[in-house]
């Protein structure tokens, strides 16, 4: 049990301490399994209390989710639209999605863990957008390098995306930041083997693999 805040602090703080707690919490059991009372108990306060910071667990949820999602969806929306070269934009979208399970590791585990769930839900509809708007990010940046005869032209946009996505999803429930390779180790290992694989004569560029 973790006892949160002190009669001193304030409510912004108390609250941002146990959305803290309440996703360590959801990452360990899962959403469904979790209830308030759990919260509570983790966080040494009553459950009835969190209901002065809290209308349901599901505004918890989402508001855990959103504060870790929202910061970063905008550079994949700028990035499909910029003139950065494909294979370099293919290892920035794919390096920012794998550091998100590292920079926010139990956010990634809820999601991993809780996407049927969660999807299903009207309250988190704004997943669904989300969702399309780095698919629609990531089909025009593998389209434009298509074009530019950069990546083969045998390659299927849509495919790639939901091939790499599959991998990238996964990796909540093995990465670990104590683990044998670093996130950065790990990242540019799965861009050198990406672009391989979707690069014309299967050669990605030495400027796409740096950094």
């Amino acid at each position: 049990m973790l006892a949160v805040g002190t009669r001193s602090a304030s409510p912004a703080t108390r609250r941002q301490e146990i959305l803290d707690v309440a996703a360590a919490v959801f990452a360990r059991q899962g959403i469904a399994n979790t209830t308030v009372r759990d919260i509570g108990e983790e966080a040494g306060i009553l459950s009835g209390s969190l209901y002065h910071h809290f209308s349901s667990k599901d505004e918890i949820v989402e508001e855990i989710i959103r504060a870790a999602l929202d910061p970063d969806i905008e550079l994949d929306v700028a990035l499909a639209h910029s003139e950065v070269e494909p294979p370099e934009a293919v290892r920035q979208l794919l390096v920012r999605s794998l550091r998100f399970t590292h920079d926010h590791p139990d956010v990634a585990v809820i999601i991993a863990n809780g996407r049927h769930e969660l999807l299903a839900a009207e309250r988190f509809d704004f997943l669904h957008t989300r969702g399309a708007a780095i698919r629609a990010s990531w089909v025009a940046v593998l389209e434009r390098g298509k074009a530019q005869g950069v990546f083969r032209a045998d390659l299927d946009p849509d495919l790639t995306y939901k091939a790499v996505m599959g991998a990238v999803s996964a990796a909540p429930n093995w990465y670990r930041r104590s683990g044998a390779h670093d996130i950065d180790e790990i990242a540019e290992g799965f861009v050198t083997l990406f672009l391989r694989g979707i690069t014309v004569r299967g050669d990605a560029p030495t400027s796409a693999l740096e950094g």
